[in-house]
């Protein structure tokens, strides 16, 4: 039957992702958290109840496939000229630390990680001295905010079956372990 009334190279669709759970992994971590390797420290600006929406990128490429694939009625009505979204949980980063600090004791990890806060004087300063992780995390404090979950969900991606954190960093263990310092024999 054809494209009925829809060319293809009218149409778009952005997809949002959050926050990139791979982030705290070697080797963002690297310019994102360097002391985390050597101190097994996350130092942050972020406020304490500041929620970070969330996801594994891969769940990216799960909708990006589901959007490519279908056929153009559904991606039309579903996707075209939307922009969709994506996390899994809204987590603080007390919440982040925690499940990473979970995942390295499941893998018989001896380190553990230690979350720094850092005063909202003292990320002023350090972004006025050219810290951009720590000015980027002001910014964030001031104009961002989580994403509903809600509104992830009514977008058409199928939250119920994307990657919880906890299962992220499990299944990422040999990698986090590398991360912070410790080598497996």
């Amino acid at each position: 039957m054809g494209l009925s009334k829809v060319d293809f190279s009218d149409g778009w669709t952005i997809i949002r992702g959050g926050t990139f759970l791979s982030n705290f992994l070697a080797p963002v971590t690297k310019f994102m958290y360097p002391s985390l390797e050597t101190e097994q420290t996350i130092t942050t600006a972020l406020k304490p109840d500041y929620l970070a929406s969330v996801l594994d990128p891969a769940d990216i490429g799960v909708v990006a496939t589901e959007m490519l694939t279908c056929d153009t009625a559904e991606w039309n009505e579903k996707w075209n000229g939307r922009c969709i979204p994506m996390a899994k949980e809204n987590l603080t980063m007390a919440d982040i630390v925690g499940l990473m600090n979970a995942a390295l004791e499941h893998a018989s990890g001896k380190k553990h990680i230690q979350l720094i806060q850092v005063t909202e004087g003292e990320a002023k300063q350090r972004a006025a001295q050219g810290d951009m992780v720590v000015a980027s995390q002001i910014f964030q404090n001031q104009y961002m905010s989580a994403y509903s979950l809600e509104e992830v969900q009514s977008s058409g991606v199928d939250v119920r079956k994307m990657v919880s954190s906890g299962t992220f960093f499990d299944r990422a263990a040999a990698r986090l372990l590398e991360t912070v310092g410790e080598h497996k024999a």
